[in-house]
């Protein structure tokens, strides 16, 4: 099991999860119920706020390119943003570089290895 933080982009990343079997990652860029990005909304408020702030936050696709050129078995998203995530609607951005079993973190959550 490989669990990040707070994270820009790095290939470095991928080495390190090779094969794991979940990958518990930051949400950065997932879709929200009405169809908006957080980030969207932040960045109309202030364009200076948004760049550090993204500048530690993977955009989805970032965090399933990952995910996927590490060959995890479960990518698990956490770290959400306030409000209620599209889960269609991530899904298909998450799906455009990751083919393997996606999961929304919930807190408390147990995760269970199948074999």
């Amino acid at each position: 099991m490989v669990v990040t933080g707070d994270l820009t982009y790095t290939d470095s990343l991928a080495l390190f999860a090779k094969n794991a079997d979940f990958m518990v990652i930051d949400s950065g860029g997932m879709i929200m119920d009405k169809g908006r990005k957080r980030s969207e909304e932040v960045r109309k408020k202030s364009k200076s706020k948004v760049s550090s702030r993204e500048r530690a936050h993977l955009n989805l696709g970032e965090s399933s390119k990952i995910a996927a050129d590490a060959g995890v078995k479960s990518l698990v998203y956490t770290h959400f943003t306030k409000g209620v995530v599209d889960e269609k609607a991530s899904l298909e951005k998450i799906n455009k570089n990751y083919s393997g079993k996606v999961i929304f973190g919930e807190d408390l959550m147990k995760l269970k290895i199948s074999e």
